[in-house]
């Protein structure tokens, strides 16, 4: 579930994006690479902004903003990379990392999918 807050008349944000239970998932160069190409692509095609970004083993922190500051469309955009992100992790986390960190992560997210409903 998405938790942040935009506020009228401010445009700059710091965000951070954990991933679940904590697991140290960026200790290899591909999840960090599917981050980086994530962060890229919103740039290029949604207008983000980022005035500085720093991937740590389990969580990144950003100091994002909208090209136009438009807040509503700074909201969706961030929804959107933890959502596409988060699939393309999950699958590099099924086909690459040992299947107990896998189980964890699946497990945690039906649980987070079931609460939402």
């Amino acid at each position: 579930m998405d938790s942040f807050r935009l506020v009228d008349g401010l445009y700059v944000y710091f965000v951070t994006f954990t991933v679940i239970d904590w697991l140290p998932v960026f200790i290899n160069p591909e999840p960090m690479q599917i981050l980086v190409d994530s962060l890229l692509f919103c740039i290029k095609e949604k207008g983000l902004r980022i005035n500085a970004f720093v991937i740590m083993p389990n969580h990144l922190h950003m100091i994002v903003f909208d090209v136009k500051f438009d807040n509503e469309r700074l909201g969706q955009t961030l929804v959107d990379f933890r959502k596409f992100t988060g699939r393309k992790l999950a699958g590099f986390i099924d086909n690459n990392l040992p299947e107990s960190l896998a189980f964890v992560i699946r497990s945690k997210e039906l649980v987070d999918r079931k609460r939402q409903v």
